[in-house]
């Protein structure tokens, strides 16, 4: 049975016949084994459900107790999912004749009213329950005879739930009900009803006609009880419902009444029912009637038709068919009743769509032999509805547009998906290549930036810790002042490099810090925005275009930020001046700085003898500190050593922190090039995807403008031409708007207002158009603002006539006339129409009962979208792999204050997206911040705020009146302290130190009385004064406050010193006081010293006179240092009570800061080494705060223009309900009868498959309507005559196949414009009768538990068919043909008399170049106008060099009237466009236009400056050059700080006139090529780089000429020509400059035409210049097609400061005059003297001791001062530069005295170099004739300035050049003492040298005075005297030596006059004689009054006898 089809086939009802016969043999295990085998619980399987369905309906059939309880147990359980085996089950139950087992009514009744089943789909449960309900009805019927009371029970319960109808009660239930819930309200009583009429119980009778009678009840339920009351066989009923089909108001209870009662069976008045039914649609038959005709078009006709609008009805052939097969003694009839009536109405702005739907099925089975007439089957189906709408069905509807797009859009979509996904791609990996993510392309930049201040704040601490220790030591050996001078010099570099880098940082952290990191989410984000979109192009094209552009916008403003972050980079690194910074130039000068350390650090070791060196025992400063000098010296030595070690690390980290940086910033140019390029790929590839699909769609309006056309009498109808009956000046449209409404922008562009209540928008998308609106109030704030489409521009005003509405019109700039904006309007929304259903339900009857029904319920809605190919986007998976929506910071309140944010810091309008980038937050000040912050309830960052500007406070306070040692200080702090106290803050270190030892600029009553050698600072009164007084500890410095304040309200005078006070009561005219000694509190430095004071103080009139002096006395020693004067007779005077005043010196408040600039305050946090974190913190929260509410803003000014296109929504009501087929039998008869003996018996029966599918399918937006019903019918009826012998049967059998058929009724109607189609059609497919005659033989054998049935003959006797029928019974169908094309019209068309008049004119459009387009990215607007008055025109378009040619463009679609199509076509010759109309009809229209030609190149040349850097101040000079294929029509010129536009600010842009060059090519014959080459400029060498158009090989330069010539000037500006062997001849489109740049390849030349372009030469003599600052050239292009470019000069340096020098100390002049600029140049640099600027241009500097600039000699940075050779002069110098220009040269002379040149003139030393990479910055003046004396050199460096004269810096060396060639003198030798003891020589000698001073002394001994055996030559530097320890050899004579010599090592020696010889052996005894004789002894004299006596003999050998010694002793005797 399973493989016979179809299911209502023949063979499959005898199958089917088969197994219910084979069932009804089988036991009742055997049968319940089978129904377990095949009704299981979980079938899946398509065969196996097809069995167990088989089988569920054999054991329906057999209706046997054990079949039903089977049935029941297994299929109706509480639990049980199978819907459809349910209802299949169920079904079996309503042909019962006899009651059921209980187990089946209480199943049902719990069905009914107890369990909950539960179904997957709620529509299943639906059913379930309906034919639960209707089946119990149909059980109560059937069990009232034999269990009345509980059929009573049951229909008890079922009044109960239907109740008698209550007209009051059922109004307030339907206004408490929603729609659905009353559709099912409805259902569920109509269910009952007919439960109710399936019981045909009496009690029941009232219920149905309180329904019928009443004119308020629902219409489905008076047709149900119609049907019910069918079962009731008596003439009431039947009258009843004649009644209902005579009187009652609603046609289709009407129509079903007459049904009904032809069917009853008391029917008597037959013909009047029937009569009624016919005149119900006799009007209708075989007919279809179209309500109004069809006319011929014209435009007039056309639209009083179009106004009055079409009305169409439908209707069937309205129809009582009936079929029969066989005949009424066997046989079959069919039949179906039919009236169906649709309704169409059509105007412009309303209407209607109707539907009507009456049709009944039915089927009979006659058996007339035994008197059965059997209606088997009854269906009937009601639906009837309605939907209105309101839209231009015209114009602004059509479903089928969207297929139609799809169509088009189809053949483009690969290739806007491409253009869009592959740049997408290229750019992403062309970020991530090395980064690995988009999002961390900045990081190495970002990181190297943001660690700058860290890195750098660490040198200024140690800077100043440095100064600081340096600055505490004095007095010491000259040496030691030479290490100081290196840490000051390092101290100072480190100071300058830490600031020029926080200067450096400043200036770009916003830059790297905020814009690039935004920059890199903008990128990012921007990516996933275009890589989500392109998968939507497929769906929604516009959508999605437009979600690319705003991916593409945040990539072009990431684009814009991180170029113009490069930028501002650039601009701080000075890389567009070609300079350097000094801070990352510092090679040579730390590689210096190294040496120099190194030199110091070993000039430390010469303090070794210092250290050591003795110190007498009453030396005082022994005695006064009482502490080892020798360990005090040794300690200072190796703190000296400890600084210079450290600073070795800051200098390496210095030479380190600009590789880091630019390394990081190289490869973010790198990024920023790729990013840039990126973008423009991006881009051109959006560019080209939107083109193609405006070229499909058109240029819209917003989508959120008014559409809705004017409806009005007394305003007239919107549609144009319109002028609200002469209310409105031009024609245009009236669209419908509330009065208060917002109005955005139809269109971007720019808004101004131009009439009372009227606005005009000149567009950026539609050229040459302007939009009028009329009828809106303005909003004042965007007048001559640019909107985007969709800001808001105003408010809706009342209307003069109503509806209120609005006014729209277009117009042509140029030409004046009008344009229709019908196809500029994107069509309304369509709002689908709501759906009022009248009826729609439907029922089925099997055997008289109502089996099945149901409601179509509710309409939904469809997606009807055409299907659709998706492109490949795979690849985009992989590459991105985790696309999330983009998340943005949630500014919340912050947007809120937006505006408040903006207007209180004083930013740039947060739409300005340039300004905002270029913005400085640091410039912000301190009071606005606070301000917002107060406002802003940013409570946390202002107290971080403020909490570290009071620490910034406290700090200063501290630094200005904590008296610290001067040179304890780092410059920028004494700078900050000189400033605060009004005292000069500028010059050296020295000048500095000399200007803080002075008292502040201020009180000068007091100053004057002041010293002048000391830092005082005043009260802020003037009533008191404090100075720091220095302290000199031998070794040390140390600085104590000393003050005095006077206090004119309580007259007191308070005394301080240090922390010690006292206070003074002068309130006495005679007070008078003075005292000495120690401070109370025992001030003590180093606990080794006492500060001592003492003060005369006298009253005198109006104050007091104040002597005050401090000092130092020891704690150890009697001893004092001399007394340091602080007031001396100081008048301070007693002033005037104020209480107010403040006492003391006021500390600064924060208000004291509140014009200082954030940047200010963190410059000050940083200088006082604090944290600035805080501060860096709020700029950044600040900025990026501002930056995520204007972007938020940019995001929102974004509109989202377009809803998708393709998506196609339809409203239906589409139900199809299927029921069966079921396989049944009706009945079978047997009767057994005997024919003499013979048992005899006659069976008959009929049985069959039958089911019916209802489906209705209503679109209400495509206006289609279908309406099915389908019967399927299969019949058989069998008879039988036979004999039955014991287990034999015999019998002949005829079977009758009486029908299959279907006979399917499909109403339709179909909307698809014009021309209309609308139909109708009704098929049958039909199987007639075939019969068969057999002979059969059975053999039958009864068991006790089956019988066994055989077959023995089955035999065909006879067998009879008819051919099967196909049939259309009917089908009507009705169109209209379109004959004529669409007009082509005026596009656009002046206003004349107030009339609204279009006249047609030739077939022709109109084609332009679009103006203002990007020269990569050239459109052209396509413009014409065209109509049709019966349907929408398609558009398509050509482009060909020749006319009606194709080879450029070939049929592409146009989306509206105007287009702009973004295309790269051919250029240089005309183009020819030819458009195609074509309508619904399929007629054309063709129309031709020209474009004389195509440009895409961009005004190019170049501006050059006439110099590059100059010294005026006022003029500035310039010449430019510019080319363009089209003409020029607007040039400007603007002088200003940067590039481009941002070039403006010192000379605004202004109009100028630019003239044509014009050359005369008269070459004549010339068959050489020899005059080609004079009209070109002279060569240069050098290649440009351009690609070339042409390329050739010539062996001359003329013949490339020649071919350059031969072009038109746009085509060959220029050429370059390679003179080597190869020729190569390359024509340019281009010259150098603007982007174009010339390099040097081999011997390229370039050779550049003469007489093209324009030429301009500018000239400003009256400018205000600012020093240090880059000005621009700036020359603005405009040509005919918009193209738009400026040129831009090389910068021009501004440089008033002459250069400046190294290093100076103890300067004597420095100053700067103006002098005749020849008198300082020498004569070979005169020609750089060009109009010399009267600004001061020299600077004059005698340099002083300690100076580092200018050296003597030719060692590098070595001052030498003696010199031997007296014919050169050698010179060296270092630290010269110019910041600006740099330094041009140097020259140098030598003369007798400072700044003189009459020895050697101003000469340059390196005139002989080719270069500064060769300079050595050296002098030798070589040959000279010198005297011996004092010469001194100058150097004067002069800088590169070109214009105005250089500017010159001389500094004039103060140390003299000494030139000694003769020996020093040495006057004396002198031997003072030699102790033999400890060997200790001292030795006196005098030296001297007049010149070059003794340098150093020799000592040496010497056996003679020519030699030095004894000792050698030993060295001292002591200049008077020596002290030796040697042992002078006993008995040598030694000659003491002194050897002079000089500081130019020449030498003179001598020695002591006489030798020393050590002696220490006694002389040997000679003899002694006495008396006068010698040799001779006397031993008695006679003379007492003398004694005589002689020797001899006596010697000493080593040091000889020096004298002899006398003595006369006298003995006693």
């Amino acid at each position: 049975m399973r493989t016979v089809r179809p299911k209502e086939s023949q063979e499959r009802i005898t199958c089917f016949h088969n197994i219910v016969e084979a069932l009804y043999h089988l036991s009742s295990d055997n049968l319940t084994h089978v129904a377990n085998t095949y009704i299981p619980g979980n079938t899946t399987s398509d065969d196996d459900i097809e069995n167990r369905d088989a089988i569920a309906d054999a054991l329906g059939a057999m209706a046997t107790n054990d079949s039903l309880t089977l049935l029941t147990k297994l299929v109706l359980t509480p639990h049980q999912k199978d819907a459809k085996l349910i209802l299949r089950t169920l079904f079996h139950f309503f042909g019962l004749e006899s009651p059921p087992p209980q187990i089946v009514i209480e199943t049902v009744e719990n069905m009914c009213f107890k369990w909950r089943m539960e179904f997957d789909d709620e529509e299943d449960g639906l059913h379930v329950w309906t034919r639960a309900h209707l089946l119990l009805g149909t059980l109560a019927g059937i069990i009232h005879t034999t269990d009345p009371a509980r059929a009573n029970t049951i229909i008890d319960r079922l009044h109960g739930m239907v109740e008698i109808h209550d007209p009051w009660k059922h109004r307030q239930l339907r206004s408490a009900l929603t729609e659905e819930e009353y559709s099912s309200h409805l259902h569920e009583k109509a269910t009952i009803l007919g439960a109710l009429g399936n019981a045909g119980m009496d009690r029941s009778y009232d219920y149905f006609l309180s329904y019928m009678n009443s004119t308020e009840a629902p219409s489905v339920l008076k047709r149900t009880s119609l049907t019910a009351l069918k079962s009731y066989d008596h003439e009431k009923a039947a009258d009843e419902i004649l009644r209902v089909a005579i009187e009652d108001p609603d046609g289709h209870v009407r129509y079903a009444a007459a049904l009904d009662y032809l069917g009853h069976p008391r029917a008597s008045q037959l013909w009047t029912v029937q009569k009624q039914i016919n005149e119900s649609y006799s009007r209708y038959q075989n007919q279809t009637a179209i309500a109004a005709g069809r006319e011929k078009r014209g435009l007039s006709d056309s639209l009083e038709k179009l106004f009055k609008g079409f009305h169409f009805k439908l209707e069937t052939p309205s129809m009582d068919w009936q079929k029969r097969i066989g005949s009424s003694k066997i046989g079959a009839s069919m039949g179906i009743v039919i009236r169906n009536e649709m309704e169409l109405d059509l105007k412009p702005l309303k209407g209607g769509f109707y539907v009507d739907v009456l049709d009944w099925a039915y089927a009979k089975v006659h058996v007339g032999i035994i008197g059965i007439d059997y209606k088997f089957l009854d269906a009937r189906v009601c639906f009837k509805g309605q939907a209105e709408y309101e839209f231009n069905i015209f114009q602004e509807f059509n479903f089928e547009e969207v297929f139609r797009l799809v169509k088009l859009f189809d053949r483009v979509i690969k290739t806007v998906v491409g253009n869009v996904k592959n740049t997408i791609i290229r750019f992403k990996q062309l970020l991530g290549r090395t980064t690995g993510s988009i999002d961390g392309i900045f990081r190495d930049i970002i990181e190297a930036v943001q660690n700058l201040p860290n890195q750098v704040r660490e040198f200024r601490v140690k800077a100043k810790e440095f100064i600081k220790k340096a600055g505490e030591y004095t007095n010491l050996p000259p040496v030691v002042e030479n290490v100081k001078q290196v840490i000051h010099r390092v101290s100072a570099l480190i100071t300058d490099v830490k600031a020029e880098v926080m200067e450096f940082y400043n200036s770009i952290a916003d830059a790297v810090t905020i814009t690039l990191p935004w920059a890199a989410d903008q990128i990012k984000n921007g990516v996933q925005m275009v890589v989500k979109s392109i998968g939507k192009l497929i769906k929604t094209p516009k959508t999605a275009i437009e979600d690319i552009f705003k991916g593409v916008t945040m990539i072009k403003f990431a684009v814009t930020g991180v170029i113009q972050a490069k930028e501002r980079i650039e601009k701080a690194l000075l890389f567009k001046e070609d300079k350097k910074l000094h801070w990352m130039n510092l090679r040579d000068e730390l590689a210096q700085i190294s040496d120099d350390i190194s030199v110091a650090f070993d000039s430390l070791l010469n303090l070794d003898d210092w250290v050591v060196q003795q110190v007498e025992s009453n030396d005082f400063t022994k005695r006064f500190f009482g502490v080892d000098v020798n360990a005090v010296r040794q300690q200072i030595v190796t703190e000296l050593r400890e600084i210079l070690n450290g600073l070795l690390g800051p200098v390496e980290q210095v030479y380190r922190i600009p590789n880091i940086f630019l390394s990081a910033f190289e490869e973010t140019v790198d990024l920023i090039k790729s990013i840039k390029d990126g973008y423009n790929a991006i881009k051109n590839g959006y560019d080209e995807a939107k083109s193609l699909i405006e070229q499909i769609f058109g240029s819209k309006s917003d989508q959120d403008f008014p559409r809705k056309y004017l409806e009005s009498d007394s305003c007239g109808d919107g549609f144009y031409p319109s002028t609200g009956q002469g209310r409105y000046a031009e024609q245009g449209v009236l669209l419908e708007a509330a009065a208060g409404q917002q109005i955005g922008a139809p269109f971007s562009g720019i808004i101004r207002s131009s009439g009372n209540n009227q606005v005009t928008i000149t567009t950026d998308s539609m050229e040459k158009l302007e939009v009028i609106i009329g009828n809106v109030n303005f909003l004042p704030e965007k007048e001559m603002k640019r909107v985007f489409k969709g800001t808001l521009i105003g408010t809706v005003s009342s209307s003069s006539c109503q509806p209120n509405h609005i006014h729209l019109a277009i117009r042509n700039i140029e030409s004046g006339g009008l344009v229709d904006p019908t196809r500029f309007m994107e069509k309304r929304d369509m709002v689908v129409p709501g759906w009022v259903q009248e009826c729609g339900d439907w029922h089925l009857i099997f055997k008289n009962k109502v089996v099945s029904r149901g409601n179509f319920g509710g309409s939904r809605e469809e997606d009807t979208s055409p299907a659709r190919t998706e492109p490949d986007i795979s690849d985009l998976d992989q590459e991105f792999p985790n696309v999330n929506d983009r998340k943005k910071r949630d500014v919340g309140q912050w947007f809120d204050q937006a505006k408040d944010f903006v207007s209180s810091l004083d930013l740039p309008d947060m739409n300005e997206i340039v300004s905002l980038l270029d913005f400085d937050f640091r410039s912000l000040k301190l009071s606005k911040v606070f301000e917002f912050m107060v406002s802003s309830g940013l409570a946390d960052a202002k107290a971080r705020l403020e909490q570290t500007v009071e620490r910034l406070l406290e700090s200063l306070h501290l630094e200005k009146t904590s008296c610290p040692v001067p040179e304890t200080l780092d410059d920028a702090a004494l700078k900050r302290i000189l400033r605060d106290g009004g005292n000069p803050a500028t010059g050296s270190r020295s000048t500095l130190l000399k200007n803080y030892r002075k008292p502040e600029n201020r009180c000068p009553d007091l100053r004057q009385h002041l010293p002048d050698n000391m830092h005082c600072f005043f009260e802020d009164s003037c009533l008191g004064v404090t100075c720091c007084v220095e302290l000199d500890l031998v070794f040390t410095k140390r600085s104590i406050s000393a003050f005095a304040v006077v206090d004119p309200c309580s007259n007191q005078l308070t005394l301080g010193l240090g922390s010690w006070r006292k206070t003074f009561n002068i309130i006495d005219p005679s007070f008078a006081e003075e005292a000495v000694g120690p401070s109370e509190e025992n001030l003590q430095i180093l606990d080794i010293a006492q500060v001592m004071f003492k003060y005369k103080i006298v009253k005198i009139s109006g104050g007091i006179e104040l002597t005050y002096q401090v000092t130092l006395c020891s704690v150890l020693d009697d001893l004092c240092l001399p007394y340091v004067s602080v007031f001396s007779r100081t008048r301070l005077q007693l002033g005037v009570c104020q209480t107010t005043a403040l006492a003391g010196r006021r500390k600064r408040s924060i208000a004291d800061l509140a014009q200082f600039s954030i940047g200010d305050i963190e410059k000050l946090i940083d200088d006082a080494n604090m944290l600035a974190d805080d501060v860096t913190d709020v700029i950044r929260e600040l900025r990026t705060l501002y930056r995520d509410m204007a972007l938020a803003a940019i995001d929102n000014a974004l509109h989202q223009v377009f809803k998708d296109q393709f998506t196609s929504l339809d409203k239906k009501l589409t139900f199809r309900i299927p029921f069966g087929p079921y396989n049944v039998k009706f009945f079978e008869y047997t009767v057994f009868f005997p024919l003499g003996p013979i048992p005899m018996f006659f069976r008959w029966g009929a049985g069959g498959s039958y089911g019916m599918v209802f489906s209705t399918d209503v679109r209400l937006l495509s206006m289609e309507a279908d309406v099915t019903v389908t019967p399927t019918v299969g019949c058989q009826v069998w008879g039988a005559l036979g004999i039955w012998l014991g287990l034999f049967e015999g019998r002949l059998e005829i079977r009758g196949f009486i029908m299959t058929t279907s006979f399917p009724c499909k109403a339709e109607l179909q909307f698809t414009k014009f021309p209309l189609d609308v139909g109708i059609r009704m098929d049958m497919n039909l199987v007639p009768l075939r019969l068969e005659l057999r002979g059969i033989l059975e053999l039958t054998i009864p068991l006790v538990f089956k019988t066994i049935r055989k077959t023995l003959i089955n035999k065909l006797l006879w067998q009879y068919s008819t051919p099967t029928i196909h049939a259309t019974i009917f089908a009507i169908n009705s169109d209209e043909p379109d004959t004529s094309p669409p007009d082509f019209k005026v596009f656009d068309s002046p206003f004349e008399s107030g009339v609204a008049r279009r006249a047609a004119q030739s077939t022709a459009c109109t084609v332009l170049q679009q103006y203002g387009r990007d020269y990569t990215e050239p459109a052209f607007l396509l413009e014409l106008a065209v109509e049709d008055d019966r349907s929408e025109v398609d558009l398509n378009y050509s482009v060909g060099v020749t006319r009606g040619g194709s080879d450029q463009v070939l049929d592409q679609p146009l989306g509206g009237f105007t287009t702009i199509v973004a295309q790269i076509l051919r250029g240089g010759v005309p183009l020819y466009f030819t458009v195609t109309a074509t309508n619904s009809a399929q007629q054309t229209s063709l129309a031709t236009c020209e474009l004389p030609t195509y440009d895409v190149t961009l005004p190019g040349g170049r501006v050059t400056p006439d110099f590059i850097s100059t010294s005026h101040p006022s003029i500035l000079r310039s010449s430019a050059v510019a080319l363009d294929d089209a003409a020029l029509v607007n040039q400007k010129e603007a002088i200003g700080f940067g590039r481009k536009v941002y070039g403006d600010q010192v000379v605004p842009w202004k109009e100028i006139n630019i003239t044509k060059i014009h050359v005369e090519i008269t070459i004549g014959h010339d068959p050489h090529d020899t005059r080609n080459l004079e009209y070109f400029a002279a060569p240069r060498l050098g290649r440009v780089l351009s690609k070339p158009h042409h390329v050739a090989h010539y062996p001359y330069a003329q013949k490339c000429a020649r071919d350059c010539l031969a072009l038109p000037p746009t085509k060959c500006l220029s050429f370059n020509y390679d003179y080597s062997d190869g020729g190569r001849c390359e024509l340019l489109e281009e010259i150098e400059g603007h982007g174009v740049v010339m390099y040097t390849d081999g011997i390229f030349h370039n050779f550049e035409r003469l007489g093209i372009g324009h030429a301009v030469e500018v000239g400003h003599e009256d400018l205000n210049l600012i020093h240090n600052q880059l000005y621009y050239y700036n020359l603005f292009l405009n040509n005919t097609v918009g193209y738009t470019n400026i040129l831009t000069s090389p910068a021009v340096i501004v440089d008033f400061v002459p250069p400046s020098p190294g290093p100076l100390a103890n300067v004597s002049l420095d100053e700067t005059n103006a002098e005749v600029c020849e008198e300082f140049v020498p004569d070979e640099w005169e020609d750089r003297c060009v109009e010399q600027t009267p600004l001061p241009n020299h600077r004059a500097i005698i340099d002083g001791e300690g100076s580092g600039t200018v050296f003597n000699g030719n060692k590098p940075l070595e001052d030498l001062r003696y010199f031997r050779p007296n014919t050169y002069v050698t010179a060296n110098w270092d630290g010269f530069h110019d910041n600006e220009t740099g330094i041009f040269g140097y020259t140098w002379t030598v003369g007798t005295d400072h700044c003189q040149d009459d020895v050697h003139p101003h000469k340059d030393p390196h005139s002989h170099l080719y270069g500064e990479d060769e300079w050595t910055h050296q002098g030798l003046a070589y040959p000279l004739e010198l005297d011996d004396g004092f010469y001194h050199v100058s150097v004067r460096a002069l800088n590169k300035v070109e214009f105005g004269g250089p500017l010159a810096t001389t500094v004039c060396h103060t140390t003299p050049y000494v030139i000694d060639t003769t020996p020093p003198f040495v006057n004396h030798v002198k031997l003072i003492s030699y102790d033999e003891v400890t060997y200790e020589l001292i030795v006196e000698y005098n030296v001297s040298d007049p010149l070059s001073n003794i340098r150093e002394v020799d000592i040496g001994l010497g056996k003679s005075p020519r030699d030095v055996f004894i000792k050698d030559w030993h060295r001292h530097d002591n200049r008077t005297h020596v002290v030796l320890y040697y042992r002078i050899p006993d008995g040598i004579p030694t000659w003491i030596k002194v050897r002079a010599i000089n500081n130019v090592d020449l030498r003179t020696a001598s020695h002591a006059p006489r030798p020393l010889i050590v002696d220490l052996t006694p002389p040997v005894p000679g003899t002694v004689h006495d008396g006068e004789t010698y040799s001779r002894d006397r031993a008695f004299q006679a003379v007492g009054n003398r004694i005589c006596a002689s020797w001899k003999d006596f010697h000493d050998e080593e040091s000889g006898i020096d004298t002899y010694l006398l003595t006369v002793i006298q003995l006693s005797v």
